[in-house]
């Protein structure tokens, strides 16, 4: 396997689970609010 087919088998599966991970933590910072203060976000109103 070459760079290139590595790069695109990569790909491929990033864009296969990133949708769906995102999701399942796209409101997790909204219920941990020290890891929300841990990272330095700040609530926004």
């Amino acid at each position: 396997m070459d760079t290139e087919d590595w790069l695109a088998d990569v790909r491929v599966s990033y864009d296969t689970v990133a949708e769906s991970y995102a999701d399942q933590v796209r409101d997790f910072l909204d219920e941990a609010p020290y890891e929300r203060a841990a990272l330095g976000f700040a609530r926004r109103p």
